[in-house]
Parts: C-alpha cells; sequence; structure tokens
C-alpha cells in the first residue's frame, strides 16, 4: 500500500509539473486618475510561431488556442509602479481591473504591469509583464479595425479565412502593404495611441500580438470578442459597444477611424460619428471588396494602398 501510494503521488507530481499556467495581459489603457487592464490565465505554455512551421504544426497549434484551457478562479496580483491589486479570474480564466480616483495619478506614458499568481489552482505560473498606456487628456488618436485592414484575413472568403486563421502562424500572415509605416508615421508625428479592435476571439490574442510586433505595428490597446460575454452574430453592436467605451475613458480626444469595405466597418463608424460627431475627426476605409457604391462611404476616405495617404492624426492646434 505505501508503495502504491507513493507511486501515485509520483504520478500526480509530474502530472503537476507537465501542467503549467501562464498569464496573457492584454494592453491596457487609461488616463491619469484612472485607467483598464484585463487578461486571461491559461493552462500551457506560450505558443511560439516560426516561419518555416509546416501547415499541421499551425493547426495544431490553432486548435489548441482556439480551444485554450482556462484555470478558473485563479487570483492574481496585478502591480503598476508601486500600487497593486488582487483580481480573480471568472469562469472562462478572464480578469479585468478597472481603477478609478488616483491620487496622484499615473504620469502620460507606458507603464509595465506585473502580474503573479496568488492562487494557481495547482498550476505553477510565472509571472508576466505587460503594457499600460496612460494618455493626455487632448490629442488625436487612431482606432483600427485588424482583419483585412491591416493583416489579410480574407474574411469575406470562408475558405482562404479559415487558411489563413488555421494553417498560418503569426510569423507567416500577411501585413496588408505599407500599413505599419502609416500607423509609426501618425505616432511620431503626434498620435498619442493606436487602438486596435476586432471581432476575431481573444484565443487569438496572443498571435495577434505577436504578428503586430513582427510586423513593426506600434503597440497599443487591443479589444478582441469575448465568445459568449459579447455578442458572437452582430458584429455591429459587439464593436459599437467597445468604441463607444474608448470615447467614454477619453472624452478629450480625436479620433481617426480606419477600417475597411468587406465587413461593416462604414455603417459601424459612421453611426459613431453621428453619434460623437465632436469626437471622430475622420473615417478611413481600405478597399478590399464588397459592396463599393459610394453611399457607403459619404464623409469618408476610401482608399486601395496606406502609401500616400494623408495625415491620419490631425495637427495639434497652434
Amino acid at each position: 500500500m505505501t508503495r502504491a501510494l507513493l507511486i501515485c503521488a509520483l504520478c500526480l507530481g509530474a502530472a503537476r509539473a507537465k501542467d503549467p499556467g501562464r498569464i496573457v495581459l492584454y494592453p491596457g489603457h487609461g488616463q491619469a486618475q484612472g485607467f483598464t487592464l484585463s487578461g486571461r490565465i491559461l493552462e500551457g505554455r506560450a505558443p511560439h510561431a516560426r516561419v518555416e512551421d509546416g501547415p499541421a504544426r499551425n493547426l495544431w497549434r490553432a486548435l489548441k488556442a482556439l480551444e485554450s484551457d482556462e484555470i478558473k478562479g485563479a487570483t492574481l496580483a496585478l502591480g503598476v509602479g508601486q500600487r497593486a491589486w488582487r483580481v480573480r479570474a471568472d469562469d472562462d480564466g478572464v480578469f479585468v481591473l478597472g481603477v478609478d480616483g488616483l491620487d496622484p495619478g499615473l504620469s502620460v506614458g507606458v507603464h509595465v504591469v506585473t502580474a503573479h499568481v496568488v492562487e494557481d489552482r495547482g498550476h505553477p505560473t510565472p509571472p508576466a509583464e505587460g503594457a499600460l498606456f496612460i494618455l493626455p487628456p487632448h490629442g488625436c488618436a487612431l482606432i483600427s479595425d485588424i482583419d483585412d485592414t491591416i493583416v489579410h484575413t480574407e474574411v469575406r472568403s470562408k475558405r482562404r479565412m479559415l487558411k489563413n486563421t488555421l494553417l498560418k502562424n503569426a510569423a507567416q500572415l500577411r501585413p496588408v502593404a505599407g500599413a505599419a509605416a502609416a500607423y509609426q508615421r501618425a505616432r511620431a508625428a503626434g498620435a498619442v495611441a493606436v487602438f486596435y479592435v476586432s471581432g476575431s476571439p481573444q484565443n487569438l490574442m496572443e498571435r495577434l500580438m505577436a504578428f503586430m510586433s513582427l510586423r513593426g505595428f506600434p503597440a497599443g490597446p487591443i479589444m478582441l470578442k469575448n465568445i459568449g460575454r459579447d455578442p458572437t452574430f452582430d458584429q455591429a453592436r459587439y464593436k459599437l459597444s467597445h468604441l463607444r467605451e474608448i470615447l467614454r475613458q477619453h472624452p478629450g480626444l480625436k479620433f481617426t477611424l480606419i477600417g475597411d469595405s468587406g465587413e461593416r466597418d462604414p455603417e459601424i463608424y459612421a453611426q459613431l460619428k453621428a453619434e460623437h460627431p465632436q469626437a471622430v475627426h475622420g473615417i478611413l476605409i481600405r478597399q478590399a471588396g464588397g459592396d463599393l457604391r459610394p453611399a457607403r462611404f459619404q464623409g469618408m476616405t476610401l482608399f486601395e494602398r496606406f502609401e500616400g495617404l494623408p495625415a491620419l492624426c490631425p495637427p495639434p492646434p497652434g
């Protein structure tokens, strides 16, 4: 009996060692007195994409990401500077921290976020770091779609979309020519941030963060769909809720909205501009198929290539 118990204990220990966790911190944003941070805690190690990886390996990795085993109910400590807060992951492994009324407030700029697990639910999980973007009260910022706006996903063809999503990794995704350089020029000219808002599931967050880093897109807050909580099929309702929240948290900023013609970006952005005419500086729509009748793009700039576009953000006053 003693020997059997010892063997069981060793087996359990081996299983624990093979079942680590990881913290995925989503880029957060806010202003001096408050901010929002979120992320997920998942089982398994982070994927490492390579250009030479084949379709079979990519498919296995993609399906594993989409299926994702979350660590439910884990408790984490999130730190920014000398301050720290505790959060608890929900049944999807998602944790959200909203902070208001900071005194003294945080300085404008990028702050390092630290995260470690207080209760790991049996999964040994190393600490992680992320970024928090504290923005000034005034200025211009970009809000960009992702699929077919900055990366070729080909969402209008289910076959090609599935091929790009399942059979290619972050290192193999094809960026839209000129997009990264245009966004970098906008940041260099004074744009205070680039927000990325997409209907892709949050299970693809690590993949998209890796793609943006590899392809030179400026880092910024990324909002992806929380399947099961966000509207699954109502893209307009999902996207508008996130866009409105960005505008609510940054009431003094003016935004340039960038999307594509393949889905409903023109209609969604037009509605947002109708609701907040002072906050939306301009709307740029990349031609990516779909309905190209001029009526869809009234008051917008329809373009084929990012090269040659005028300034994406208005110059600062004075």
